[in-house]
């Protein structure tokens, strides 16, 4: 069985949905009969529109076909898509599948950019309008901070103008080169623009304390490419990897055998290097999320007197990235909308599970759902399962359960960040 050109295909699911994750798509063609029905009703199935194929008849023998189609969205016409064949060949049945990051009406898909960059700013307020004036006028969302010492930033956007940001800040005088971490995005990461211009691009506060600042441009560790550490994991290297997130980070996903300092912010780093001087004379690797902390990071070890000190290079999303689903176990925090990211689906692929470590705090089963407490004036992240946040059992302590009980309207009437049923 072949598909037709010009042959009808009904959407029957709504085409955005803030609740929608997997962004997949039914419908059934219809060769030329009167009658449009949907192949399965979904959960809000909401007849959409119609799409006119068009094209050479599909190769019967191959399991993805793509097309091109013609879609009428508000009387605008563009050309996206693709089709997957069904199981069974010898049905006129097909299955519409939009990737998570697919903008339909654009036919473009979202991006996130994860950077920063240490380099001499000299006119931070300017350079901050500069970065402020490019994402709004290109649709840009997410969390720029700028310091005198360089800039640090998350953003999402279409992949043109992500690209075209790109171009922008590597135009810069001492931003030629960057690190770009870049991962497929929903369009609802963030949900508005902020560019700030602060002291330090990740703050660890240094200044103020009796210690002496760490200046990234001068003292930091060795970069190891995630292929090295990769070589490291499988060789048996002898090596101690500290994990410089914060401690809620840890929860969800971290690296085998590594160690994870209680710190709830990056700023507790002096007050934990106590628990960590006796690592001083091993080969040390510092990790984070991007590779922003581990600059500084590795360069405060440094400064205590560890004398083999490295980070890895990108950080742990670059690892990932290249070596899914091996030696990171579990998740990894990021801080916008998406809350936990992983790459399963390449992971699968190269037939490696993904291990959930998560644990609920309130019943110990396995989860990687993250929510607030339910005290509106506390808000303290907890990792609790779906069952516990209907339960109402989100609270970080006893004191907040007393305090909502007694006054109902400390109650959050928005407890999950990422409620995964």
């Amino acid at each position: 069985m072949t598909l037709a050109a010009g042959s009808w295909l009904w959407a029957t699911r709504s085409i955005v949905r803030e609740d929608e994750r997997s962004s997949r798509f039914h419908g059934i063609v219809d060769r030329g009969e009167r009658k449009r029905e949907p192949r399965r009703a979904e959960p809000c199935g909401k007849l959409l529109c119609r799409e006119r194929l068009i094209g050479d008849d599909a190769d019967e023998g191959q399991g993805l076909d793509v097309w091109t189609k013609q879609v009428d969205y508000g009387g605008t016409e563009m050309s996206c898509g693709m089709l997957k064949r069904a199981a069974n060949l010898n049905k006129p049945h097909f299955e519409l599948y939009f990737k998570p990051n697919f903008d339909i009406v654009t036919g473009m898909t979202y991006e996130i950019l994860l950077y920063y960059k240490y380099a001499t700013v000299r006119n931070p307020v300017k350079f901050m309008e500069e970065q402020r004036a490019f994402c709004e006028k290109r649709g840009l969302k997410g969390r720029i901070i700028v310091a005198k010492e360089g800039i640090n930033g998350t953003i999402e956007g279409l992949a043109k103008d992500t690209k075209a940001y790109r171009k922008f800040l590597n135009s810069k005088v001492g931003f030629k080169t960057i690190h770009w971490k870049v991962s497929e995005g929903n369009g609802e990461a963030f949900r508005k623009l902020s560019v700030r211009v602060r002291p330090e691009i990740v703050s660890l506060s240094l200044v103020k304390s009796k210690d002496a600042d760490v200046d990234p441009r001068k003292t930091t560790g060795k970069h190891l490419k995630p292929e090295m550490l990769k070589k490291w994991f499988d060789k048996g290297e002898k090596f101690t990897i500290i994990d410089m997130r914060n401690d809620y980070e840890h929860k969800v996903g971290a690296f085998e055998g590594s160690v994870l300092p209680p710190m709830e912010n990056f700023r507790d780093l002096p007050k934990v290097m106590p628990k960590l001087k006796k690592y001083a004379q091993d080969k040390v690797l510092t990790v984070c999320t991007g590779g922003v902390r581990c600059e500084k990071a590795s360069g405060y070890l440094i400064k205590k007197g560890f004398k083999d000190v490295y980070q890895l290079d990108g950080g742990i999303v670059s690892f990932m990235e290249k070596y899914p689903n091996e030696h990171f176990k579990g998740s990894l925090y990021v801080f916008d909308k998406r809350v936990t990211m992983a790459f399963d689906e390449k992971g699968k692929a190269l037939g490696k599970e993904r291990e959930i470590i998560g644990v609920c705090e309130s019943c110990g089963t396995k989860t990687e759902n993250f929510a607030d407490c339910t005290n509106v004036d506390c808000r303290t992240q907890l990792l609790i399962c779906a069952d516990c946040i209907k339960a109402d059992k989100a609270y970080c302590s006893k004191a907040c359960v007393k305090i909502v009980a007694k006054a109902p309207d400390r109650r959050s009437r928005s407890v999950s960040k990422a409620l995964r049923v």
